[in-house]
C-alpha cells in the first residue's frame, strides 16, 4: 500500500488531481484498457489506477492555462 506522502508528487497535482487520476484511469482500465503493470487477479480497478501512479506508469499532464488578454 503507498502513502499520499508517496503518491501525490507524482501526479503534481494535489490529492485532487490524483483522485482525479486514479478515478480516470480506474475507469479506463473497467472499460477494458489493459494495465500497464503486473497485478493480482483480485485487484480491483482503483488498486490497479493507484499503483500504475506509483511506479511512475501515468501521471498528471499540467499546461499552461490560457490568459485572457482584453485587447481593445
Amino acid at each position: 500500500m503507498h502513502s499520499l506522502d508517496q503518491l501525490v508528487p507524482k501526479v503534481g497535482g494535489g490529492v485532487f488531481g490524483l483522485a482525479r487520476v486514479a478515478m480516470l484511469r480506474a475507469i479506463e482500465i473497467h472499460f477494458g484498457s489493459p494495465p500497464l503493470i503486473d497485478h493480482l487477479s483480485t485487484d480491483k480497478e482503483t488498486t490497479i489506477a493507484l499503483n500504475e501512479i506509483a511506479q511512475g506508469r501515468i501521471g498528471l499532464k499540467c499546461t499552461p492555462s490560457a490568459q485572457a488578454t482584453d485587447k481593445k
